[in-house]
């Protein structure tokens, strides 16, 4: 086939239109020499290069404006120790400071009504009927967050401010003083220039105005990441103000870390009477129907007999037993009777949870009357919800007797319940999925038990790790519980200790030094 008969009709075109654009194509270079001959090559660059970089600026804008309208600012969390009522307290808080940014909070009066506005919300959640719940907090309360904050205060200049550990207090107080002289130095440059700006437009109104699309450009393309920035910075400085209202005005400063720690509830000072201890102890009571196994798993809990085990309830009270184990040292179990229907049983049973940290549900898997467990439970769970002041302790089931369940005659431990592979290991997975549903608990927090009838206890260690696993969360229900026993009431003895002490001190500032 010829060279001609290969020939397509959109080739000729292509060279047509080569043909027609060459001309203009040699042209560019004699006019870029023209405009560079007089003068004006630097001008259609500045020029090119400022309609390019408006565009780009707009695009980078707008991307940022889309990408934060996708994936707007994470609400900051709450402080995982608080209780209900202080996490509603926090939604008040963030509520406000989402409120704020850059273009409202200018000056720092502003900021200092946003903030009086935050901390006046926390005190009237917590002090509604008070008219002046602002300053419902005591010395030692104020005394203490002012201690701590200097303390943050003082990390926050030593570790991010360069010489911060050089600066005295003179040269805070002198730079102090400079602020008024600062602001108006600042109006002088302002005002300059402005004039400056006027002066540069008249000689050269193209160059003067370049250079003011250029500075309009640079501020549209930054000033959204400044403003984004102070706005962030401003809802930071008022979330911390709202932690520490929430700390001051709930009550948790009534007491410092150390004193927490030495710090002796009621229900542990009547608990050292019977199993002696030097600190608060994590209180787990245990709860369930009559022989479901309590009394047998304390005894498996510290390998040793500790509780009567019998088949009427050895404990017509509740009685202390301290174990200490690895990560839970002097932990104190409580042992009560079993819930047979009476309803003061149920009664003295949440009132002794209300002063415990952890419980333990003991239930019987071959039992599947659930009545009187699903009903206390209810109970239980309903007193704590009508607490907002108190974190409701984690509640661990132990499935006692698995070794009862079918086929009876079947005991071969250990069982894998993930992947059971025989009849026994499927019956113990149904009857936690049963219990699950009848008491309303999840599949991981249900321990599947044989405590008595075989040569060994089994998945006693899973009970172990099961409490280990929630001493985080009963550690958080502790301080609560220790807070609010610390805000009960007057402890009169610790009011003849202070009087004492301040007798002491008089007495060492009136006599003579000789006498002392």
């Amino acid at each position: 086939m010829s060279a001609a008969a290969k020939f397509r009709p959109h080739e000729g075109a292509i060279i047509a239109v080569a043909i027609f654009s060459l001309p203009f194509l040699l042209l560019i270079p004699f006019g870029y020499y023209w405009l560079f001959e007089h003068g004006w090559l630097w001008l259609l660059a500045w020029t090119a290069a400022t309609v390019v970089a408006s565009g780009a600026a707009l695009f980078v804008r707008r991307r940022a404006l889309k990408r934060a309208a996708k994936s707007p600012a994470p609400i900051p969390l709450p402080d995982a120790a608080w209780s209900p009522k202080d996490d509603a307290a926090w939604t008040t808080v963030v509520q406000l400071t989402e409120a704020a940014d850059a273009t409202t909070v200018t000056t720092a009066e502003e900021f200092g009504k946003l903030a009086q506005k935050v901390v006046e919300s926390v005190a009237r959640h917590y002090r509604p009927s008070d008219k002046k719940a602002v300053w419902g907090f005591s010395l030692p309360e104020a005394l203490l967050l002012t201690e701590r904050v200097s303390h943050d205060m003082r990390g926050l200049v030593a570790r991010n401010i360069p010489f911060g550990d050089q600066i005295t207090v003179g040269m805070a107080l002198r730079a102090y003083g400079w602020m008024p002289q600062m602001r108006k130095a600042w109006k002088f440059y302002d005002a300059s220039y402005n004039l400056y700006r006027l002066y540069r437009i008249i000689p050269n109104i193209v160059a003067a105005g370049t250079n003011e699309i250029r500075a309009r450009l640079s501020q549209e393309l930054f000033l959204p990441a400044l403003e984004a920035t102070k706005t962030r910075f401003v809802r930071l400085l008022l979330d911390e103000i709202g932690r520490a209202a929430i700390n001051l005005y709930s009550g948790r400063l009534r007491l410092s870390d150390d004193e927490i720690a030495l710090y002796s509830t009621r229900a542990a000072q009547q608990d050292a009477r019977r199993a002696p201890s030097r600190v608060e102890p994590i209180r787990i009571v245990l709860a369930g129907q009559i022989n479901a196994g309590k009394s047998s798993l304390i005894n498996a809990l510290s390998g040793e007999v500790q509780a009567a085990v019998d088949v009427l309830a050895a404990t017509p009270g509740f009685t202390a037993h301290r174990i200490s184990r690895d990560g839970l040292p002097g932990a104190v179990f409580l042992d009560g009777p079993g819930l047979g229907g009476d309803s003061r049983t149920v009664d003295r049973l949440i009132g002794e949870a209300a002063d415990c940290d952890l419980v333990l549900w003991t239930a019987q898997a071959n039992r599947p009357a659930r009545s009187i467990d699903r009903d206390a439970l209810d109970r239980l769970r309903s007193a704590f919800g009508e607490r907002p002041n108190r974190r409701r302790p984690p509640i661990i089931l132990v499935l006692t007797h698995i070794d009862c369940l079918r086929p009876y005659t079947e005991w071969n431990p250990p069982y894998d319940l993930r992947t059971p592979t025989t009849a026994k290991a499927r019956s113990i997975r149904e009857a936690i999925a049963a219990t699950c549903d009848d008491l309303g608990f999840d599949a991981g927090d249900v321990v599947p038990v044989c405590l008595t009838g075989h040569a060994a206890a089994y998945n006693v260690d899973s009970v172990w790790a099961c409490i280990l696993a929630a001493v985080p969360d009963a550690r958080k229900a502790q301080l609560l519980r220790i807070l609010t026993d610390a805000q009960s009431g007057i402890d009169w003895s610790r009011v003849w200790r202070q009087a004492v002490g301040g007798v002491r001190e008089i007495g060492k500032a009136l006599l003579p030094e000789e006498r002392k």
